[in-house]
């Protein structure tokens, strides 16, 4: 929270949709096993349990937008990583600076003291540090580890905090991850100025980050809201939340091998029952206590405030965002989108038609698909088929080519060498249509 308010390897030879019942069993199959999807956990989120259950270790990159986010909302589970001795990584993506101008002092520093305290304390072992910067590309990131614990690490991008709706401060020049990410902005700068980044190099930079620790697994923020806001609004999360979600999920598609990706809910916690067990919580609360005294003075020798009000409400919660499975006929993107903590599942639709869209899966009849013989996608009800066009429709089966469609091992939809894509609803217009089918990334996904 900021105070202050595959690239995929050559396209796998298009095989026709329908040959036969067991190739489109196979296909379904290696879809669940190989994308990247994010949670699947499936039912209400407020039937789930606070902090994930013990699992064997993996080699996780944590991506977070501010110092004190995995703290607040992806605590318990970095606590559980970090007592069974697995290596962690987080990767925060801004400064939280809140508006400051001063690059890299005061304020800024003292959040970052503030998170190696509350690591240390997680891990259960001393406050001290060995700063070990990470070059990407010829670019030096500044990157911490703890002493004893190599397998801790922190490291630190620091672009400009957004502010919660995405405006930009004035002493950063209105920049923010949401401007990068919808295009208004075609660079991003580091606030101390020795840094920065595209939208494609950040992704490329933080895919790099986890191939040099072989990330096996992301975990990471809410990446389908799309209502951004101050706490006030109880279902909006911070825009700097939700767009570094994404760019860590980008880069997870962007690894090889697909690291499985959680994702964790915001803001929008309080809106859910407290779940963490009293000694959980006080686990959490213990943490942060250590960061907020890094926060406050450095070295750690002075009373540090209490958290108090929205802060007390996420310290009792941790919830994974759930993504349920697609049901019969459903094709469900990859792209989610919500207000708060209900349900984010987008469907291809054919209720508009001629036009093709997503929207919120509803069981509709225009939302059972079909595939038929000659690579053939229809909705159940009909005798229409979707056509390879630039926006994506529905016109009769006979006729011009652009009816006959491909499905792969890694949920990719494509006719030719162009693919089923769905822009980010967090966009201003998104809509659906074809693009080339690499690199690999959310927007290319779709489950059957």
């Amino acid at each position: 929270m900021a105070d202050g308010s595959r690239t995929a390897g050559r396209r796998p030879r298009p095989r026709p949709l329908g040959v036969t019942a067991i190739l489109l069993l196979l296909a379904l199959t290696l879809t669940a096993l190989l994308t990247p999807t994010g949670p699947t956990a499936t039912g209400d989120p407020a039937q789930s349990r606070g902090g994930d259950r013990a699992a064997p270790c993996h080699r996780t990159l944590v991506g977070v937008a501010h110092e004190d986010d995995d703290l607040l909302f992806v605590t318990p589970q970095i606590q559980q990583l970090l007592t069974a001795r697995c290596p962690v990584h987080t990767v925060y993506l801004t400064t939280g600076d809140a508006g400051h101008a001063a690059p890299r002092g005061g304020y800024v520093l003292d959040r970052e003291h503030g998170v190696r305290a509350a690591y240390a304390k997680l891990a259960g072992a001393r406050n001290v540090w060995r700063r070990d910067d990470l070059t990407v590309r010829a670019t030096r990131i500044p990157s911490f580890t703890l002493a004893g614990r190599p397998e801790v690490r922190l490291t630190f991008f620091g672009l400009p905090d957004g502010f919660p709706y995405g405006e930009g401060s004035a002493a950063h020049h209105r920049q923010s991850l949401l401007r990068l990410f919808r295009g208004e902005h075609r660079v991003l700068h580091s606030t101390d100025g020795t840094r920065a980044y595209t939208d494609s190099s950040l992704v490329d930079a933080l895919a790099a980050l986890a191939g040099k620790g072989d990330a096996d697994s992301f975990r990471t923020l809410d990446f389908d809201g799309t209502r951004f806001g101050a706490p006030a609004d109880r279902l909006a999360d911070h825009s700097d939340h939700a767009i570094a979600a994404r760019y860590f999920r980008r880069a997870a598609f962007a690894v090889q091998g697909h690291p499985d990706v959680r994702a964790y809910l915001g803001y929008p916690l309080t809106t859910l029952p407290a779940n963490l067990t009293p000694e959980q919580e006080a686990r959490k609360t213990a943490a942060f206590d250590a960061y907020l005294r890094g926060v406050t003075c450095v070295p750690l020798r002075c009373p540090a405030p209490r958290p108090t009000g929205l802060y007390r409400g996420w310290l009792r919660r941790e919830y994974p965002r759930t993504h349920r499975e697609p049901r019969g006929g459903e094709i469900m993107s990859g792209i989610g989108g919500a207000d708060g903590p209900g349900a984010v599942e987008r469907c291809l639709d054919a209720g508009g038609a001629p036009a093709a869209r997503t929207r919120p899966c509803d069981g509709s009849p225009g939302q059972s698909w079909t595939f038929g013989p000659g690579g053939r996608l229809r909705p159940a009800a009909g005798h229409l088929c979707l056509i390879a066009a630039a926006a994506p429709g529905l016109a009769p089966c006979d006729g011009p080519p652009g009816r006959t469609w491909w499905t792969d091992g890694q949920g990719r939809i494509g006719s030719g060498d162009r693919c089923l894509y769905q822009d980010d609803m967090a966009l201003p217009a998104p809509r659906l249509r074809l693009a080339p089918c690499t690199p690999y990334r959310p927007e290319l996904l779709w489950r059957h």
